[in-house]
């Protein structure tokens, strides 16, 4: 379980609440989309990680993992 301080756990906090309102917020954050994925995207947040995918039909955000980078991050 990745374990936060209450500083990083409120900025994480922060970009999924951004995440409701603009789904893609290339010019907010350091986003990149995930190669070889049809919606898959990766927030940068510091040393953390986010990676989610977005599901148009259902609109839909589906948060896949928030970690520390590492060698396994993407995999």
């Amino acid at each position: 379980m990745l374990e936060l301080d209450e500083k990083r756990y409120n900025a994480i906090l922060e970009v999924l609440r951004h995440l409701e309102i603009n789904p893609v917020p290339y010019k907010d954050y350091d986003l990149i989309k995930i190669s070889g994925t049809r919606n898959g995207y990766r927030i940068r947040k510091g040393k953390i990680r986010i990676l989610y995918s977005i599901e148009k039909e259902l609109e839909s955000i589906f948060v896949e993992k928030i970690e520390w980078r590492d060698e396994t991050t993407y995999k």
